[in-house]
């Protein structure tokens, strides 16, 4: 009985493994064939290539290698052309991109006496804007650029250079990037974002006039500007071409068009600095 099962077995597991290996081949035929297919495919397509690019070498009377050449030159030119128009773009004064990113951190500063605007100097709620703005203030309120409100209160002030530092209880808020107001150049285009005639989150375009004028003995020289400026503006952020606030806006000469004044951000950061120092000392 034992010897009958196991000639049997035998024969099963021999025909097991011709089975196996008849497939197995089958598989590895198939495979081979379907590479093979795809290298014709590839050789096919590749002898159409060669022969529409002799079609076009023949045409333009060039050979493969001048063909080759003049595609690299044209190619460097075209990447060259695409630098030029994006260094044209940046100098062209275009500050759409600037404005959509700093309107979150610009803010129209409501008071029972009036009002202004104002920018976030920090994202855990400094706001800065102009002493004439909230000096006679019993109240004052902050309204941001999308439609939300809080109360504000006083940290501080240089009543001379036309300072005041806020502090709303807020966090994350969007803070602005306060630039080298040393590297500003007469003649370069700025933006002013503000709160004119009670006309919220406006942006008048311009560039700088002049620098270091001095229209309030004692003060600091201001930044002289072309940008239109008008009541309201007051406390909000001057904007250069990298989005960079290079200074507060805070006058413009009554009755003249085309002169607007600014504070210089570093006179404004060296403020808001004795500003929290005196506040955290008190």
């Amino acid at each position: 009985m034992g010897p009958h099962l196991s000639r049997h077995s035998s024969k099963y597991l021999l025909t097991l493994i011709i089975i196996v290996g008849v497939v197995s081949v089958g598989v590895d035929y198939s495979v081979i064939q379907d590479f093979e297919l795809a290298i014709g495919d590839l050789n096919t397509k590749n002898i159409n290539l060669q022969a529409d690019l002799d079609t076009l070498v023949e045409e333009l009377g060039l050979t493969a290698s001048e063909l080759r050449s003049s595609i690299e030159t044209v190619e460097a030119d075209l990447t060259s052309t695409s630098e030029s128009l994006a260094e044209l773009s940046a100098v062209s004064g275009d500050f759409s991109k600037v404005v959509a990113d700093a309107v979150r951190g610009v803010v129209s500063v409501l008071t029972d006496d009036g009002q202004g605007s104002g920018a976030v100097y920090s994202e855990d709620g400094y706001i800065v804007t102009n002493y004439h703005v909230i000096k006679t203030a019993s109240n004052i309120e902050v309204l941001f650029s999308d439609g939300s409100r809080a109360d504000a209160v006083l940290i501080g002030s240089n009543s001379v250079n036309d300072i005041a530092l806020l502090k709303v209880d807020l966090d994350n808020l969007y803070e602005l990037d306060f630039g080298n107001s040393n590297n500003i150049k007469i003649g370069e285009k700025v933006v002013a974002l503000g709160n004119p005639l009670g006309l919220s989150f406006t942006v008048t375009e311009g560039i700088v006039s002049a620098k270091d004028r001095i229209i309030i003995e004692g003060s600091a020289g201001l930044i002289q500007t072309d940008v239109a400026v008008n009541p309201g503006n007051s406390g909000g952020p001057l904007l250069n071409k990298e989005g960079e606030v290079i200074g507060i806006v805070n006058a413009k000469l009554a009755g003249y068009e085309g002169l607007g004044f600014a504070i210089p951000s570093n006179i404004v950061v060296s403020d808001i600095s004795s500003i929290l120092a005196a506040a955290n000392s008190a």
